[in-house]
């Protein structure tokens, strides 16, 4: 009676520790995520004007739209993986408010991550309570809370699906050419192959990143598996045979989940494929390699974390989980040595030009020339820092450590804990760094490592430690998941740019607006239905971004997610010296030039 009780206390601590990121939402579910490091959200410059045309098409029964006229002279949405339209949560936008919605997504995904970990590690016979920090771990990870926080929505989904078809492909390796105790046939693993075909279709249907991610750790997990079938094999003198035909079945049902997944997504992944021929998405070596951590910032990342440089350069998986991580890896735990290797090629694959393995992957793995911001491999390094989480809890309940460990581990926790003190109160006292990064260097880490030292010796019981690291574990990450995020009403999230709005909706016929200097933000314009030859979004035409290159007059033709392409330059005064040929513009039907500056070309009248 206990087990499942307890079971039912860690699912409850688990959804408690993702609400409280969102108690503002909770009290107000009118309120929308942003971030704290930006004053630009994804959700509301991507997402919203989507999911607003989405809503107001289906509710004046024109069912779901497949064309967006709001930006770049109107585009394909059917193929775009953002608006969701093929993703069944991103429903709830038909029927429910859209600023409930994004929030009630974002818990959603952030749960079913957690969840999606907590059973990974019950699958490799973890003990709950190490379940229930591996998957706190992820849940609350950083890395994905930035992103969160920055509004990618569609991402955030997907990742949060990535952790089951993990754990469908582990259960896949536990159940195929296994006997049944009657019969002796094998087992057809249909749940293994169902969660597998619905968590990889789910990620097609909402981004690609995730999905590449995806097969190729499915591809690594199934490597693993391989070698350590063929060596138990060889150590036990077992015929080869059986092992080959279970290798064997084995591929052949993960084939068909695959198979299965590509055509759950199909109404998603046919029209992407079509738009990729015509996008101009494949980047080169720099591009892809944008975002890619320096080793100072590694450094950085991992022990004073700070969203400053924006999300896309936070990596942080948290102190008291990295202390946690090395008692994960242990030879009685083959898999960690699986998941020890996956979170140092993380490490090496962020680095960008700084180690070889990037640019291999780059040149030589299919999927990779599309893929930018390296950083953003700790999505992975999140997942396999979690499952060593769980692995390293069971290992300090469960292991007799000898007079000689423990006194090696005493030295090393009392240089390592001292170190971080030091530079914890340094830098918040010499240098005047008093925040969240220093205060947590300075205590998180020797608090941590008494716990951990006090178990190792046998002073604390398996319960209490759990317990104390688990607090300790929820204090390091959710005060940095908070520190980056804040909750707006609607009226200030499409503030940026309503003046212009509402003197622009008041004209008559039908027209297009192009801004130089981002004056009117896409989400202020789809809210009073105004048609834009700018915008911002990851995948459009090539054909449509070189002509807009002539048209606006900044002849930059290389990859970016905004039309027109700002450059490094604040967004206000980047275009200030560039003159636009307005009868190119004309083209497009421009009848109006928002700009923060002033524009003195012959043919302009000026209004305000």
């Amino acid at each position: 009676m206990q087990k499942p009780r307890f079971q039912f206390f860690a699912s409850l601590v688990i959804i408690t520790a993702v609400l409280s990121l969102f108690l503002p939402a909770l009290l107000n579910p009118f309120l929308i995520l942003h971030p704290t490091f930006s004053p630009f959200s994804d959700t509301m410059v991507i997402h919203w004007p989507k999911a607003h045309l989405m809503a107001q098409s289906w509710q004046q029964g024109n069912g779901l739209p497949h064309w967006m006229p709001y930006i770049l002279s109107g585009m394909p949405l059917a193929a775009n993986q953002l608006a969701m339209l093929s993703y069944p949560p991103a429903w709830l936008f038909l029927f429910f408010p859209l600023e409930p919605t994004f929030n009630l997504l974002f818990i959603f995904h952030l749960l079913l991550g957690g969840f999606g970990i907590y059973f990974l590690l019950r699958e490799y016979h973890c003990s709950t309570g190490a379940a229930l920090l591996g998957g706190l771990t992820f849940a609350l990870n950083g890395k994905w809370l930035a992103h969160a926080a920055g509004g990618h929505v569609s991402m955030v989904g997907a990742i949060g699906w990535m952790p089951w078809t993990l754990l469908g492909v582990v259960m896949l390796t536990h159940g195929v050419g296994v006997p049944t105790p009657r019969s002796g046939h094998r087992v057809i693993p249909w749940l293994p192959g169902l969660i597998i075909a619905v968590s990889l279709g789910m990620q097609i249907v909402t981004h690609t990143l995730p999905v590449i991610y995806t097969v190729y750790l499915i591809a690594a997990v199934i490597g693993w598996h391989l070698i350590l079938s063929l060596k138990q094999t060889r150590e036990k003198a077992e015929p080869w045979g059986d092992c080959l035909r279970s290798i064997f079945w084995l591929l052949l049902y993960l084939g068909a989940a695959v198979v299965a997944a590509g055509l759950l997504g199909a109404g998603q992944l046919l029209p992407l494929l079509e738009l990729i021929e015509f996008s101009n998405r494949s980047l080169s070596p720099a591009q892809a390699a944008e975002y890619a951590v320096t080793p100072v910032q590694l450094v950085i990342g991992l022990l004073l974390p700070s969203a400053q440089g924006g999300h896309e350069l936070v990596i942080y998986l948290g102190l008291i989980p990295l202390l946690i991580v090395p008692f994960g890896v242990s030879r009685r735990q083959p898999w960690s040595w699986f998941y020890a290797a996956l979170l140092i090629f993380t490490i090496l694959f962020a680095l960008g030009p700084e180690t070889p393995v990037h640019s291999l992957f780059y040149h030589f793995v299919p999927g990779f020339r599309w893929v930018r911001t390296p950083a953003r491999i700790f999505f992975v390094g999140a997942i396999a820092t979690s499952v060593l989480v769980g692995f390293g809890i069971d290992r300090l309940l469960t292991t007799h450590w000898t007079a000689k460990a423990q006194q090696w581990l005493t030295r090393l926790a009392v240089v390592v804990g001292a170190t971080a003190f030091i530079l914890g109160v340094g830098l918040a006292v010499g240098f005047g760094q008093a925040g969240r990064a220093a205060i947590g260097l300075a205590l998180l880490v020797p608090l941590g490592l008494i716990v951990i030292l006090l178990r190792v010796r046998g002073r604390l019981s398996g319960q209490l430690t759990m317990l104390l690291l688990g607090l300790l574990l929820y204090i390091d990450l959710a005060s940095f998941d908070l520190s980056m995020m804040k909750f707006v009403p609607l009226d200030e999230a499409l503030a940026q740019g309503r003046p212009a709005a509402e003197f622009l909706a008041q004209q008559p016929g039908l027209f297009r607006v192009y801004s130089p200097s981002y004056s009117l933000p896409t989400q202020t314009a789809a809210a009073y239905h105004l048609q834009q030859a700018d915008g911002v979004e990851p995948v459009h035409l090539s054909i449509y971004a070189e002509f807009m290159a002539q048209a606006a007059g900044y002849h930059d033709t290389e990859f970016s997610v905004t039309i027109p392409h700002f450059g490094d330059q604040p967004l206000d005064v980047a275009l200030k010296d560039v003159e636009p040929d307005l009868k190119l513009l004309g083209m497009l039907n421009v009848t109006y030039l928002a700009s923060a500056f002033t524009m003195g070309l012959a043919g302009l009248k000026f209004s305000h």
